[in-house]
C-alpha cells in the first residue's frame, strides 16, 4: 500500500521574511522578497523567474516575522521563512492580504537573493552576520541608508524577445547592479541570462520587467500574465492596509531597433524539489499554486 500526503489548495503570493538574528532570538536585520510565480511553474513552462526585494516590509508581515523567529528559538543565524499572501479570504485562515505560514529555513535565501538584499537595503548581510558572531550586535552596518526595491529578471536563451541585450542595457545602465550570465546548474531555475536593477517606486520596477520580460514568442506567455496580476495586486505598506492598487500598465516603453539574437533550445533537466519544515501556525499544511519555490541554493 502506498500513503498520500494531501494538502490544501492556498491561492496566494509567497512572500519572505529574510535576516539574521541575535542570540536572543530577536533580528538585527530583516527584510522581505516577494515571489510571484511559482518555480515549479517556471521550470515545466520555460518561463522567465522574476521576484524582487521589497523596499520596506510591511508592519504585519515585520509582526509574524518577529513571532516566527522567537517561537523557533532562532538565535545567532540568518533566517530564510515564507509565507503566502491570501489573494482571496480563505475560511480557516484568514482575510486577502493575511499571511499565512508556509516554511522556515534557517539559512540565507539561495540563488542572487543575498545580493539583492544588500542592494536594496544599501548593506552588507555577510558583515551583519560577522558582526552577529563576535559581538551579537550590529556595529559595522547603518540600516538607515536609502532603501530601493531590487529586482531580478531572468531571460532563457529559447525565447525571442522584444528588446535586444544591447537596448535594455542602454535604457537600465545606470540602475543595472548585476548583469551575467547564469552558471548551467542554476539555469533550469533562473534562467540564462540575468538582470539585477535598483529602482526608487513601484512603477519604475514594473515597466523594467515590462521591457526586460517582453517575448514575441506566446510560451511565455502564462508567466508574465502571472506576473502583471500579481503587481496589479499592489503591496501593503507600512500601516498593513489591505487596497489594492490600479492594474499596472505594462507597455513596454521601449520600441525595438534591431532584431533579437537567435533562439536556442535547452534540455530540461530534473525538476527540484525541497523539504518544507511545518511551522507552528494553526493547520497550515498547505500546497501552493501561486506560491513559489525559493530560489535554489
Amino acid at each position: 500500500d502506498t500513503s498520500y500526503i494531501m494538502e490544501e489548495f492556498i491561492n496566494g503570493t509567497i512572500v519572505s521574511f529574510d535576516g539574521v538574528a541575535d542570540s536572543r532570538c530577536v533580528p538585527l536585520f530583516y527584510t522581505s522578497n516577494v515571489f510571484p510565480t511559482p518555480l515549479i511553474d517556471i521550470v515545466n513552462s520555460l518561463g522567465d523567474l522574476s521576484y524582487w526585494t521589497q523596499k520596506t516590509v510591511p508592519e504585519e508581515l515585520r509582526d509574524v516575522g518577529f513571532r516566527t523567529i522567537k517561537a523557533f528559538g532562532a538565535k545567532s543565524r540568518f533566517f530564510h521563512c515564507e509565507f503566502f499572501r491570501l489573494n482571496e479570504d480563505k475560511e480557516g485562515l484568514g482575510q486577502k492580504g493575511d499571511y499565512v505560514a508556509l516554511e522556515v529555513n534557517m539559512r540565507p535565501a539561495g540563488g542572487y537573493t543575498p545580493d539583492l538584499i544588500n542592494y536594496a537595503n544599501s548593506v552588507d548581510c555577510y558583515q551583519i552576520w560577522a558582526d552577529m558572531v563576535c559581538y551579537d550586535e550590529l556595529r559595522h552596518e547603518k540600516l538607515d541608508l536609502p532603501h530601493h526595491y531590487c529586482v531580478y529578471a531572468g531571460r532563457r536563451d529559447c525565447h525571442t524577445y522584444k528588446h535586444s541585450h544591447e537596448e535594455i542595457l542602454a535604457r537600465y545602465g545606470r540602475q543595472m547592479k548585476m548583469c551575467d550570465r547564469v552558471p548551467d546548474v542554476l539555469s533550469l531555475d533562473m534562467g540564462n541570462q540575468m538582470y539585477v536593477a535598483n529602482f526608487s517606486t513601484r512603477e519604475e520596477m514594473e515597466q523594467f520587467y515590462s521591457d526586460v520580460l517582453a517575448v514575441t514568442d506566446p510560451i511565455n506567455a502564462k508567466v508574465q500574465k502571472e506576473l502583471t496580476e500579481v503587481l496589479a495586486l499592489g503591496e501593503p505598506d507600512v500601516a498593513s492596509t489591505k487596497a489594492v492598487t490600479p492594474k499596472p500598465d505594462l507597455t513596454p516603453a521601449i520600441k525595438p531597433t534591431t532584431a533579437v539574437a537567435e533562439t536556442k533550445t535547452k534540455a530540461v533537466a530534473e525538476v527540484p524539489t525541497r523539504a518544507v519544515t511545518e511551522t507552528p501556525t494553526k493547520a497550515v499544511a498547505t500546497q501552493p499554486t501561486k506560491a513559489v519555490t525559493e530560489t535554489p541554493t
